[in-house]
């Protein structure tokens, strides 16, 4: 039987990976506490809310809300960027904030190569920031 704690959790991420306009994944092995919060607070002007939850139980939200593609990118040390409103905006504030903490790993669609390009074509197109779940793959800040 399911705990009571661990039942309200995986309810938290359904509800917030439901009610957002896009949701960016990222590892952030390597980074500082402090670094961590810097990227929260980078993140909250584009109305993004960035949280780490167990993996167990992201996967199991995921699944409930029929996004069962996200459960293979939920390895290692996994955090989510909840977006409400404009993608590119918290792309941005992604990009910025690699710029000095190249350890960040965030999981890009398919098409992309490096943090840049994403950012980049998200402006062109910012519909096709969070397309393509499946296609996803990990690429390091730091990488060039």
């Amino acid at each position: 039987m399911a705990r009571p704690e661990k039942v309200a959790v995986v309810d938290e991420i359904r509800t917030k990976l439901g009610e957002a306009d896009a949701a960016i994944l990222t590892e952030y092995r390597g980074l500082t506490v402090s670094e961590l919060a810097e990227l929260r607070g980078a993140l909250r002007p584009a109305s993004t809310e960035y949280k780490v939850f167990k993996n167990t139980l992201a996967r199991r939200a995921a699944d409930e809300a029929g996004l069962t593609d996200l459960s293979g990118l939920l390895e290692g040390p996994t955090a989510i960027a909840f977006v409400k409103g404009d993608a590119v905006a918290a792309a941005k504030a992604i990009r910025e904030f690699c710029k000095g903490a190249p350890a960040l790993v965030v999981m890009l669609p398919g098409a992309y190569s490096r943090p840049q390009e994403f950012v980049d074509e998200s402006l062109l197109e910012s519909r096709r920031a969070g397309a393509a779940v499946g296609g996803f793959h990990r690429v390091s800040c730091g990488r060039s």
